[in-house]
C-alpha cells in the first residue's frame, strides 16, 4: 500500500489492485480511506497535457451530492496528479 496525503485526507493506495484497464489520462485503482473502500485515480499525464483539467473537475465536483455522478472526496497532487472516488 502506498499512502497518498492530500488536502481532504490520507488515503492507502493498492498498486497491486487495479480498476479496469488504463486509460489515457490514467488508471484507476483500489485503495481505502477513513471513508472505508474507495477508488483512486492517479494520472499519468503532466500539467501541459491537460493535468490541471482533471484538477479543475477534481475541485468544481469536491463534495456535491450528484444524481448520476460518482462523488469526489479528495484531489491533489502528491507524486502524481491523483483523484479520489
Amino acid at each position: 500500500m502506498t499512502e497518498i496525503r492530500l488536502s481532504r485526507g490520507v488515503w492507502q493506495l493498492n498498486e497491486e489492485s487495479v480498476l479496469g484497464k488504463a486509460g489515457g489520462f490514467g488508471q484507476v485503482f483500489r485503495g481505502e480511506g477513513a471513508v472505508g473502500p474507495v477508488a483512486i485515480k492517479r494520472l499519468t499525464i503532466t500539467a501541459e497535457a491537460a493535468a490541471h483539467r482533471e484538477m479543475n473537475i477534481g475541485q468544481a465536483f469536491v463534495d456535491r451530492q450528484l444524481k448520476h455522478v460518482v462523488p469526489v472526496l479528495d484531489y491533489g497532487q502528491d507524486v502524481a496528479i491523483t483523484i479520489i472516488w
